[in-house]
């Protein structure tokens, strides 16, 4: 059974929530693969580690996860940025009060309108507010077996009438890794 992606509290908890869905995944003696988000969801998920999203489901599921899937490949500085500053508009305009009017002005529009030419550079080491990879310093507590893979895919989408540079998982990598866990599960089982 794979769980994901997708938005965690939007996609994947409302699931588990469904009485049907959570006794189901307690008692299948399935293999449970849980494949975490690339990215952190501003306003939900900010500096969430992989542990964060494994700990939310099973808090709301009670069920046991064999596998959680990772990505491993570091974003570019300039795509981080971006996420960044999307974040930024985001809690100026929660602060404020104020309600995004993307109708009226595209993100760039957004971006001039605010004066960002003092945002700090991102150090490294808030990398992970924005991107989820492994951290040792949590991810070990995760209870289930952890496999890093190169998953990343950069794509643009039109929202809002606007053109927009996202990461997410690139179908093909998440595919082939999905199909080399469970042989490895698989081998390893009857071997």
């Amino acid at each position: 059974m794979v769980i994901g992606p997708g938005s965690l509290f939007t996609s994947i908890l409302p699931n588990l929530a469904v009485p049907d869905i959570a006794e189901a995944l307690r008692r299948s003696s399935a293999v449970k693969l849980y494949v975490c988000n690339v990215m952190v969801e501003p306003g939900e998920t900010d500096g969430f580690s992989a542990y964060d999203h494994v700990e939310a489901i099973l808090r709301h599921g009670d069920f046991k996860l064999d596998y959680v899937l990772l990505n491993s490949e570091h974003a570019s500085e300039e795509l981080i940025r971006q996420y960044q500053l999307a974040e930024m508009i985001q809690q100026y305009h929660w602060l404020q009060g104020l309600e995004l009017d993307t109708d009226r002005f595209s993100y760039a529009e957004l971006l001039a309108r605010l004066d960002l030419s003092r945002l700090p550079e991102l150090p490294e080491a808030d990398r992970s507010r924005i991107q989820v990879l492994y951290r040792p310093d949590v991810d070990h507590r995760i209870p289930a077996q952890v496999v890093q893979e190169p998953l990343l895919h950069e794509t643009v989408i039109r929202e809002r009438n606007e053109t927009l540079r996202v990461l997410r998982h690139e179908p093909l990598k998440l595919a082939g890794a999905i199909v080399r866990l469970l042989e490895r599960h698989y081998t390893s089982a009857n071997g």
